[in-house]
C-alpha cells in the first residue's frame, strides 16, 4: 500500500475512477480475510465471499453475523481487490456457474476444480 515516508497511508489510485483512503476498521477487514483466505488456500481450498463471511463471524465473532456486516465485507473486500490489496482471484466466484443439470441434479463437470 502506498505510504508517506511518515509512515502513513496515502489515498490509493482507484480502477474505480478516484483515491480510496481506507478507514482502520477497513484494513483490519482486509487483514482478518486475508488471513482466513490464506488458511484455506493452505489446504488447497478457495473461499466464496460467504464463506470468508462465515469463517469470519465463528472466529469469536469478529464481524457480527448480520445483512449490514456481509455487505461491509462484500464493499471493501471488492475495494481491496481493485486496489491491489487482495489478489484479485483470491476468492471464488461461483454466480456464474449453473450447478444444476435439466432435471434438477448437480453435474459434476459444472463445478469448478
Amino acid at each position: 500500500m502506498p505510504s508517506h515516508p511518515s509512515g502513513e497511508v496515502t489515498r490509493l489510485r482507484s480502477g474505480k475512477g478516484g483515491g480510496w483512503n481506507p478507514r482502520p476498521v477497513s484494513l483490519a477487514r482486509i487483514e482478518a480475510a486475508r488471513a482466513v483466505i490464506d488458511e484455506a488456500a493452505a489446504d488447497g481450498v478457495r473461499l466464496t465471499l460467504r464463506a470468508v463471511f462465515y469463517r469470519l463471524v465463528g472466529q469469536n465473532n469478529r464481524i457480527a453475523n448480520s445483512k449490514r456486516e456481509y455487505d461491509n465485507l462484500s464493499h471493501t473486500l471488492d475495494r481491496a481487490r481493485w486496489e491491489g490489496l487482495l489478489d484479485p482471484d483470491a476468492l471464488v466466484d461461483w454466480s456464474g456457474l449453473r450447478p444444476y443439470g435439466r432435471r434438477g441434479r448437480v453435474r459434476a463437470t459444472s463445478w469448478p476444480t
